[in-house]
């Protein structure tokens, strides 16, 4: 599962934006972020676990396993009970001339005999408008940022 959009700020703004757990509740269909543990360097940086909980009564529980700030942030999703195995999840920032261009890719399978796929196709909708509407909120949050400066 792949969402891909571009923003009208530096690499470092966006990162800042999602790297941040403490900003992910603001935008749509999380209701509340929180750090379980820090990472290593930085409170949300390599090493860190944080919980996000979203619309439809599911917590994820996520870790960081790569933390390069402005360029890169990969995550894994920990949950045991969802049915699906994580095999990672990975946001890459590069510069477009004045943009920057935001790739998350998020692999994972669905393991259920027969229905597997269905239920894999189910979530790659959710998490694919999920991300993409977390993306667009922050666009709009950094487009703010640069009209009042």
């Amino acid at each position: 599962m792949e969402v891909v959009r571009d923003m009208a700020a530096t690499r470092e703004q966006v990162f800042k934006l999602i790297s941040d757990h403490r900003a992910y509740a603001r935008y749509p269909g999380v209701k509340a972020a929180r750090l379980i543990s820090p990472g290593q360097r930085e409170a949300d940086g390599q090493g860190a676990v944080r919980a996000l909980s979203v619309d439809g009564g599911v917590t994820f529980v996520e870790a960081i396993t790569r933390f390069e700030p402005g360029k890169r942030m990969d995550y894994l999703i920990l949950n045991k009970w969802l049915p699906m195995r994580h095999k990672g999840a990975v946001i890459t920032l590069e510069a477009q001339g004045r943009m920057t261009r935001v790739r998350w890719v998020s692999t994972f399978e669905v393991p259920v005999p027969l229905i597997g796929g269905l239920i894999g196709r189910k979530m790659v909708a959710q998490f694919t408008q999920g991300f993409s509407g977390m993306l667009a909120a922050m666009a709009a949050q950094l487009d703010k940022q640069v009209q009042a400066a």
